[in-house]
């Protein structure tokens, strides 16, 4: 009997994960596999043990892998087995690049456990909390800067960016949130807009641009069969490192942006405002003691702008999981606000949909993991739209925030990628 399955996996199940599960003594008992279609591997042992239903893919098609106990000659009393349909997904990150992934599953089950150090584990989370991972058995890790884009590929030339908040829009949004902060409601918002385009940009073709002419240090690239992902992010989510068997976390939220690398009172505060938020993030997952904050207020030159960065560190307890760091901390206190509950409730008044946008995207491989916050990112959701390219932008607002000021950030934020997307340069973001 199928487990686990969204809708999104019942109605692509090119995409998708198919469980099964049997158990001893069931009632009643699923029909057995079909002969040899089934991997050898895969076949029972002996007609005691359980029995599953066949699947309706093409056996060519299935990757398995199996999840039981240690097992001398015959199975435990039950048995889970995990089918992966084959689906062709594409990394790019720091130095590693990958394809064709030998595991693929829409949620976080697979960080739930101890990982296989050598692999490389991918992981996708959007902002409304929808997870994919990954995990290569094969890929790369070049020294080289950047890969070559192809000189003879079609620039995009786009026509105008429509934007789901006009500017009366966003500067009801910010009101609407100083009003808030006025009741004790929250202290710090992130107010957002997403700009979209549907002349079919090759996200591929836009990311080995960025490489060459954009500075990201959390920059990444991801294609799967739900999502396309280029981005150029400045923010670092969180890094992991591996310390004599102690692992390590950081997490290095922006906070603060400005043109010239001058900052207002307002930009400081809402930094430290978000630092305090990730501190207590991370308490839970560290050991007693171990949170730091050893950069407070650093000034960092991205291309076109200066962000106010911020340090907090810890060190993870031994039994933490991937899993419960990742559903700990997402979404990013940067991107959502404090308190984060409460701002997420004021988000969807005006947001209903960011996507990938403020999500993350990272890797883990041997004890070690990096995770951007996805901001500076171009995206596609296959699940909307093939065709259509969405790019989003924002700005933190506070008591001390400026309605107009705020508006005038996205664009600042925008502007110099929608000019790289289009090839050309824009002034001004509609």
């Amino acid at each position: 009997r199928p487990l686990h399955q969204t809708s999104w996996e019942r109605a692509h199940p090119e995409s998708s994960i198919i469980r099964w599960s049997g158990r001893r003594g069931s009632n009643p008992r699923p029909e057995p596999w079909q002969g040899s279609a089934l991997p050898a591997a895969l076949r029972p042992h002996s007609s005691d043990e359980p029995k599953f239903p066949t699947t309706s893919q093409s056996a060519e098609k299935v990757i398995a892998s199996r999840e039981t106990s240690q097992r001398p000659n015959k199975f435990p009393s039950w048995a889970t087995y995990k089918y992966f349909i084959e689906v062709e997904a594409t990394f790019m990150m720091d130095r590693f690049q990958a394809d064709g992934p030998v595991e693929f599953d829409d949620s976080l089950e697979p960080l739930d456990k101890e990982i296989d150090p050598r692999d490389l584990y991918v992981v996708f989370g959007s902002f409304e909390g929808d997870w994919q991972v990954a995990r290569f058995s094969s890929f790369e890790r070049d020294s080289s800067a950047s890969p070559p884009s192809n000189p003879e590929a079609k620039k995009d030339v786009l026509r105008d960016w429509q934007t789901t908040l006009d500017q009366d829009d966003y500067l009801r949004y910010v009101e609407t949130i100083r009003d808030e902060i006025a009741a004790g409601w929250v202290y710090q918002v992130n107010a957002c807009r997403l700009l979209s385009n549907d002349d079919g940009l090759d996200l591929r073709q836009l990311f080995m641009r960025i490489r060459q002419r954009h500075h990201a240090p959390a920059g990444g690239y991801f294609k799967s069969a739900r999502w396309e992902i280029a981005s150029a992010s400045p923010e670092t989510f969180f890094r992991v490192a591996n310390d004599s068997g102690r692992r390590k976390i950081v997490t290095s939220p922006i906070k603060g942006t400005s043109r010239d690398g001058t900052f207002k009172e307002k930009d400081s505060a809402e930094n430290v405002m978000i630092v305090d938020l990730m501190r207590n993030d991370i308490s839970p997952l560290c050991r007693l003691g171990s949170v730091e904050v050893p950069r407070l207020l650093g000034v960092e030159e991205h291309p076109g702008l200066y962000h106010l960065v911020s340090d907090v560190v810890g060190e993870l307890k031994d039994e933490v999981t991937w899993r419960e760091i990742l559903e700990r901390l997402a979404p990013a206190g940067s991107i959502s606000g404090a308190p984060k509950s409460s701002a997420l409730e004021v988000i969807k008044r005006f947001e209903p949909y960011r996507g990938a946008y403020c999500g993350t995207l990272g890797w883990i491989h041997d004890g070690e993991a990096h995770f951007s916050v996805l901001i500076r990112t171009f995206f596609k959701d296959f699940k909307r739209s093939s065709a259509i390219t969405f790019f989003g932008t924002g700005a933190g607002v506070t008591w001390g925030s400026e309605p107009i000021d705020e508006w005038r950030e996205t664009e600042l934020k925008a502007e110099r990628l929608i000019s790289l997307a289009s090839d050309r340069k824009v002034e001004t973001i509609a």
